[in-house]
């Protein structure tokens, strides 16, 4: 059983959340999330 977050604002479980929100609840933030991650990795 993988371990999943509740999202707080639809309630759904997911494996990932950033700031406890899912992608579906909040794509901005996970575009700046990924943003992050990405530049994160281009600048090692």
């Amino acid at each position: 059983m993988a371990v999943t977050e509740k999202c707080k604002r639809c309630g759904r479980r997911y494996k990932t959340l950033v700031r406890g929100v899912c992608a579906n609840c909040d794509p901005v933030a996970w575009d700046v999330y990924w943003r992050k991650v990405y530049d994160a990795k281009k600048n090692k």
